[in-house]
């Protein structure tokens, strides 16, 4: 598959005009999209998140010394 080139002005999903870039006008033409770092990201991103969310579920403020402000993630 083609790369995008420096007179790319694709943004938000929108192609650059015909002619400008040889990638935008191959998805114009119905090439598929790219599956790439957005899936592994997002997958990635959900599984840091519900770590994070577990383990302030786990955390004892007692246990782990907070006074009045719980100090949780400030390590």
């Amino acid at each position: 598959m083609t790369k995008h080139n420096h007179l790319c002005s694709m943004a938000f999903g929108k192609p650059s005009p015909v002619g400008y870039c040889p990638r935008c006008d191959e998805l114009r033409s119905g090439a598929p999209a790219r599956a790439g770092w957005q899936k592994l990201y997002f997958a990635s991103k959900r599984e840091r998140d519900e770590r994070w969310r577990k383990a302030l579920r786990d955390h004892d403020c007692k246990q782990a010394g907070c006074l009045a402000i719980c100090v949780f993630g400030d390590n």
